[in-house]
């Protein structure tokens, strides 16, 4: 995870230098963002060999949202984004589960701002998405040992900036499982059994988020 943390300390550095902009698009900003996790993945098991069919589970989204924008002109901003998600994920197997991390950068267009007043946007954003087990409830699967672990991510959406500091938004996203190879570990009785699997499909969301930018 110490791209994580670099990428927590670029944010710093730009939340620094984003004190000589005047413009109410540029800066960092901080939120949280809700919703549903809507997985559609498929798995192989290996030993024994076992394929299920897609498997569509909806599980709630909770994110906490760091990122930054950089104003070009008064019709569009670039940035970038990390929202890691706290509650929800891809549960792929009984009660163990993924959960994950994007990465984006982001680009928001203001059709309607003919001034320097932040208004309504559309975004769309693209990057990678850092997968990693949740951990495992008592008695339950656990998914140890990922492989494949950066994967795909893409989103998009519209927002409104309510005042130069306030934003809402809705968003779609879409998180690529490709090729996503672990081993699943069964706490069962009376002996522990470990699985080689695999994993394909998809993650979509819809989300809601408030950010507030410095």
């Amino acid at each position: 995870m110490n791209v994580l943390k670099y990428l927590f300390t670029l944010v710093a550095i730009l939340s620094v230098s984003s004190i000589a902009f005047a413009s109410p698009k540029t800066g960092v900003y901080v939120g949280i963002s809700t919703g549903a996790d809507i997985g559609n993945i498929s798995t192989t098991i290996a030993s024994p060999v076992f394929s299920s069919p897609p498997d569509t589970n909806t599980v709630y989204n909770l994110s906490p949202v760091l990122g930054f924008d950089q104003k070009i002109n008064s019709m569009l901003s670039l940035g970038i984004e990390i929202a890691p998600v706290l509650l929800g994920g891809a549960w792929v197997t009984g009660l163990a589960g993924l959960s994950y991390v994007p990465i984006m950068g982001t680009i928001k267009v203001y059709p309607l701002d003919s001034s320097n007043i932040s208004n309504l946007n559309f975004f769309a954003k693209a990057g990678i998405a850092y997968i990693y087990s949740d951990g495992a409830i008592l008695f339950a699967d656990s998914i140890e040992n990922i492989n494949n672990v950066w994967q795909g991510i893409f989103a998009t959406g519209v927002g409104y900036d309510l005042s130069s500091h306030t934003s809402i938004s809705l968003q779609y996203q879409y998180l690529v499982i490709n090729n996503l190879q672990y081993k699943i570990v069964d706490y069962g009785w009376p002996s522990t059994m470990t699985e080689n699997a695999v994993s394909n499909g998809s993650v979509q969301s819809v989300l809601i988020g408030i950010t507030y930018k410095f």
